[in-house]
């Protein structure tokens, strides 16, 4: 079973898509609800991040300031109505079959360096104000597969 998604660059929209696919993914997951809440945190992480770090263009380094300067909300707010963010959109591509779990996520933004971020992330150490994402993904998928220019990722959890 295949499922698409196609949402606007927006916190509600993340939200709805989260709620609809956790929905989808039961079956996958024999209706196992912690595996379901866990599926969707992440699969939740990695909208975020196409949102935020793919269509809206914020770096790591913006993001750690912003939080520190206590302007972050304000920031994310602002960039998400400007006139060429509204048409940015996220892509979400959901199949399932007896053996695997496999999510595409693609965005409209200029794609990043995966291991030059991570070595970013982890000169700040465990302890920091953002940066968890990466390592979530990591730790939670079987498979990562970025694209060349790391815009579109591809995710697949395995069947325990």
């Amino acid at each position: 079973m295949t499922k698409t998604y196609i949402i606007d660059s927006d916190i509600d929209e993340i939200n709805a898509c989260i709620k609809t696919t956790s929905e989808i993914v039961g079956e996958f997951f024999s209706n196992n609800n912690e595996e379901i809440k866990l599926y969707s945190m992440v699969l939740y992480e990695v909208l975020i991040n196409a949102v935020e770090h793919g269509n809206l263009g914020i770096t790591y380094l913006d993001k750690k300031n912003w939080i520190i300067e206590g302007v972050y909300k304000d920031k994310l707010l602002s960039l998400l109505e400007t006139d060429s963010v509204k048409n940015k959109k996220v892509y979400i591509n959901i199949t399932m079959d007896d053996n695997f779990l496999t999510t595409i996520v693609e965005d409209e933004g200029n794609g990043f360096d995966p291991k030059k971020q991570m070595n970013e992330q982890m000169k700040d150490g465990v302890i920091r104000e953002n940066g968890r994402g990466m390592v979530l993904i990591n730790s939670y998928f079987d498979n990562i597969i970025f694209n060349e220019k790391s815009n579109k990722v591809t995710l697949i959890k395995n069947r325990s």
